[in-house]
């Protein structure tokens, strides 16, 4: 009887969770992401991301990914999160983490619900841990993509706090017809957090030494520029 009372609970987690979730994640959650690849020079990004192959990606020192409590002010919320391609691995997290709320709306609902009042808590306690739970979810499919993206080998900054608390800092830029939401990442860079610029294979032929000119103009001088190795056509 109590694994029956247990599951039914955790399905009522799961179909509050269903409701609410597109609403939720708009009304309650902002989630932001900066998408880099562990990959330095691949034909495939330059083709999907690069302008044409005509961009400069830049390669960061591995130190400058590290959590640093102080990116943002306390009322932002930053993660590095690296990306799990298997989707068994992915359905496996999000159903430890319905499985865990469930078991906490087990352990604080009543057992014997009788009244009108026990069941109103009983259904507070469960909105409360479903909502709480939208925000773990959000943030292990933040974590999550399809295998066949595998080869990019990317890993992201998730920042992501409550919309209300998320708003004043939040800016917007047009993408093409459309009118996009972004925050600004406030980390300072400093000379050791870039190890290099890749000018793309398709780059103008002088685009090195005005690069080289923008590094020194900003005190960045000593970062390395090199040229993509891709033998690429259009």
């Amino acid at each position: 009887m109590e694994q029956e009372t247990e599951d039914g609970l955790q399905r009522a987690v799961i179909k509050s969770i269903k409701g609410d979730l597109t609403q939720t994640w708009h009304r309650e959650f902002s989630l932001f992401s900066i998408c880099v690849s562990k990959k330095r020079d691949d034909l495939n990004q330059w083709r999907s991301y690069r302008h044409n192959s005509r961009g400069f990606p830049i390669g960061f020192n591995q130190s400058y990914f590290a959590v640093k409590t102080n990116n943002f002010p306390k009322d932002k919320n930053d993660f590095i999160v690296p990306i799990e391609y298997d989707e068994s691995i992915n359905r496996n997290h999000i159903r430890e983490a319905l499985r865990v709320g469930a078991k906490c709306v087990a352990d604080e609902t009543p057992k014997d619900i009788s009244s009108t009042n026990e069941l109103w808590f009983a259904t507070k306690i469960i909105e409360s841990i479903s909502n709480g739970l939208i925000g773990v979810v959000l943030l292990l499919a933040s974590g999550a993509k399809e295998t066949s993206y595998s080869d990019e080998d990317e890993m992201r900054i998730v920042i992501m706090n409550a919309s209300r608390t998320m708003l004043k800092h939040t800016k917007f830029r047009q993408r093409g017809s459309r009118i996009v939401r972004c925050v600004t990442y406030d980390d300072q860079l400093t000379t050791g957090s870039i190890n290099e610029i890749v000018v793309g294979p398709a780059a103008d032929a002088r685009s090195e030494d005005s690069l080289q000119l923008l590094l020194q103009r900003n005190e960045f001088g000593n970062v390395k520029v090199t040229r993509s190795k891709i033998p690429y056509r259009p």
